[in-house]
């Protein structure tokens, strides 16, 4: 008996922050963006990337992107696999945990003034201890400054102006952006404007 690999679904573990899960729970966030591995070159063109077809299955290389429009039978050397799966798979969030009680777990981001002897980090989360199962529903790609006003919303931020630290404003892009430099600043700054896969996912109750 042969099996359909097009038809089995997988499950990913994910990593977030507790801001993050909490906007999840909250049902405020559904996408995320994913430093892509490797990048395209920054000149690379990606005529349709706006055009829900970033994103191709191929038959020996995988689920990915390409940066142009091309058959199954060109030259791949430009394609990069998603590591997050397909549409239709599921990812486990990961997040900041503790043990409690038998086989049980609370968590950080919900249980911040919980007394516990140590949280543990979320790389380090097993995957009896996920209380979050996502479903991907839309992956394509980007450039990291190409986020629209709606999708920064759909990241979990709220739509309106927000006082920083020193007084001045930040519109919902500008928050946005603060956050991903606190977390990607070493590796993908914003200002470097990487590639980055946009994951849409629904949480599964």
């Amino acid at each position: 008996m042969t099996t359909d690999k097009s038809l089995v679904v997988c499950a990913r573990p994910i990593l977030f922050s507790g801001a993050m899960v909490r906007a999840i729970i909250e049902g405020r966030k559904t996408q995320t963006r994913r430093v892509m591995k490797p990048q395209f070159p920054k000149d690379t063109v990606y005529p349709f990337a706006d055009q829900g077809k970033s994103c191709i299955d191929h038959p020996t290389r995988g689920f990915g992107a390409m940066p142009a429009r091309t058959s199954c039978g060109a030259d791949f050397d430009n394609f990069v696999k998603c590591p997050c799966g397909r549409v239709g798979d599921t990812l486990w969030v990961r997040e900041t945990w503790a043990p409690h009680g038998e086989r049980g777990a609370i968590y950080q981001a919900t249980n911040i003034a919980y007394a516990v002897a140590r949280w543990h980090p979320s790389i380090h989360m097993p995957r009896w201890a996920s209380r979050l199962t996502l479903e991907i529903t839309d992956i394509r790609v980007q450039r990291l400054q190409e986020i629209s006003s709606e999708d920064a919303v759909a990241e979990g931020f709220y739509q309106a102006v927000r006082e920083s630290a020193d007084g001045i404003g930040q519109d919902v892009i500008g928050w946005y952006r603060g956050v991903w430099n606190s977390i990607n600043a070493k590796r993908a700054p914003w200002s470097n404007n990487p590639w980055v896969w946009v994951l849409t996912f629904r949480r599964i109750p």
